[in-house]
């Protein structure tokens, strides 16, 4: 295990250098070494910004995402695939898994589902069809849920991962089958330990820790500090499940929130809901993190490291919290000292190139590529 110390000045230095956008054109792309696994969201809204990613960077890009309606089938799909041919190809030309993800977002929905035979029967069956389709490398499930379910609904969906799994390892076991794991199930919706033996990686929610309609601002993915609501707290949850550590990746956000605050304290009272915000410039109609720091004076937080600013205008104060090249350079050598597998980050079209470089840095210290 190396020391976090002496790590994280290398990455931060390293991600100073420049950095060669991928060359398409080439048979055989030359693959990177892969030390620390890296997935991240392509999100539908987003558009084409996918052509400015890099997929050398990236050993998946998950589709975000094909949306399950009451009676379990897929209702709104986003013009997968055939819209996306595309991002669909410069993956496949990169070496880059491209892989959909299929959502149930709201609790309705959830309980019409996972409460209702029929409705499991079909998004089984649809599921196995996506997940055999030869434009997707596998299938990824993000089934949210943070109220009390029936044990019907909770034993339902380990049911349907189980079954997907059982099917793929038959008819194309190089699939990917991974899901979207809850930071913190109060509620005990999902039966973890009794899904991680199905999933290829369990890709874990380390964000939101301080989310938009909370009652207080604060850092959005803390690594340690702020009352144990951190990644070393979520890490303790899933090991107390009997997961392994290899099995799992913990989502880095590429967004942050700025929420209107009773004061300029970390951990000040919101008194509404908080701004969505992107940590780069260049995405429409979302203002930038990067930018409105440079404005109003970047501040760091001494317990998290999470970056954040404050600024008072005629409306009162306001807090935006995000992340940045330095405290997203720690959130990777957390998950390389823990033994994770890798990372996913969310969104993708939020980054930009100085986030890339710390990616990219990180990725070369995990291979073993520069000495420490």
């Amino acid at each position: 295990m190396r020391s976090t110390s002496i790590l994280l000045p290398l990455i931060l230095a390293v991600s100073c250098q420049t950095i060669t956008e991928p060359n398409l054109t080439e048979e055989e792309p030359e693959t990177p070494a892969r030390g620390m696994e890296v997935v991240g969201y392509h999100t539908w809204w987003s558009g084409d910004q996918w052509r400015n990613y890099d997929f050398t960077a990236l050993d998946a890009v998950y589709f975000f995402s094909l949306e399950v309606g009451e009676d379990g089938s897929i209702v709104n799909d986003r013009g997968w695939p055939e819209s996306w041919e595309s991002l669909i190809a410069t993956a496949r030309a990169t070496g880059t898994r491209i892989i959909p993800t299929v959502t149930v977002l709201d609790a309705a929905t959830y309980r019409a589902v996972f409460n209702d035979t029929t409705a499991v029967s079909t998004l089984t069956a649809e599921l196995k069809e996506l997940a055999t389709d030869l434009s997707a490398d596998g299938v990824h499930l993000d089934f949210e849920m943070f109220e009390a379910v029936s044990w019907q609904a909770r034993s339902a969906v380990t049911g349907i991962v189980s079954e997907l799994r059982t099917h793929l390892d038959e008819v194309r076991p190089d699939a990917r089958v991974t899901m979207y794991m809850l930071a913190e199930d109060p509620a005990d919706v999902l039966d973890e330990a009794g899904l991680a033996p199905h999933l290829d990686r369990l890709i874990v929610q380390a964000y939101d820790l301080h989310w938009q309609h909370g009652d207080r601002a604060g850092p959005v993915a803390p690594v340690k500090g702020w009352g144990g609501r951190n990644w070393e707290g979520i890490l303790a949850r899933f090991i107390g499940f009997g997961v392994d550590p290899e099995k799992m990746m913990f989502t880095v956000p590429y967004f942050g929130y700025e929420w209107p605050t009773t004061d300029y304290l970390p951990g000040a009272s919101t008194t509404g809901p908080a701004t969505i915000l992107a940590y780069g410039p260049g995405t429409e109609g979302i203002p930038s993190a990067r930018e409105r720091a440079e404005q109003f004076g970047k501040l760091r937080d001494a317990t998290s490291g999470s970056p954040y600013y404050a600024y008072q205008d005629s409306l009162g104060w306001h807090q935006g919290w995000f992340d940045d090249a330095q405290s997203i350079a720690e959130k990777y050598l957390f998950a390389q000292s823990q033994g994770l597998a890798g990372v996913a980050i969310f969104p993708l079209a939020y980054g930009d190139r100085e986030l890339l470089v710390t990616l990219n840095a990180a990725r070369e210290h995990a291979s073993g590529s520069v000495a420490p």
